[in-house]
């Protein structure tokens, strides 16, 4: 259900939470994305045993914003994105009955700080590019320097 994997500086988070793979990284310091509301209870003991300083929301949907709540009022991490995904955030989630069975329901808001175009994390830079389509809210980070891009 939880597997961690390890690329160089870059931990990759896996998750089964249904049929489909969810990943959510940690790089630099800086957290991408939150996993889903459903494994909440495996994601938690990984945001204990490692240090971040924020995170950055690809997008909103309950797969990349599901343990955003426990972030901010257990953990007091900010979490960071695009301008679209304030609202949505602040609010629990609501989204179709099928979403729920496969990531679980997001039970309350979080508040999340909007984006700028650039995020720094610890020793990196890295370029916020909207890449709408899936979601109205959805960005990519890019670092020029290393040629990452999540």
């Amino acid at each position: 259900m939880l597997e961690v994997i390890e690329h160089g500086d870059i931990t990759a988070v896996k998750l089964k939470p249904h049929q489909r793979d969810v990943y959510f990284y940690l790089v630099d310091g800086m957290l991408i994305d939150t996993g889903t509301p459903n494994l909440q209870h495996k994601i938690i003991p990984f945001y204990q045993e490692n240090d971040f300083d924020f995170a950055c929301l690809t997008h909103s949907h309950e797969d990349h914003s599901g343990t955003g709540a426990w972030l901010v009022n257990q953990g007091e991490i900010p979490i960071y994105a695009h301008e679209k995904a304030v609202e949505v955030c602040k609010k629990p989630g609501d989204y179709p009955k099928y979403r729920q069975v496969a990531w679980g329901l997001r039970k309350e808001g979080f508040p999340v700080t909007p984006l700028q175009e650039t995020v720094h994390s610890r020793n990196l830079k890295w370029e916020v590019i909207e890449t709408p389509g899936h979601a109205d809210d959805h960005v990519a980070f890019y670092n020029r320097e290393n040629g990452l891009l999540f």
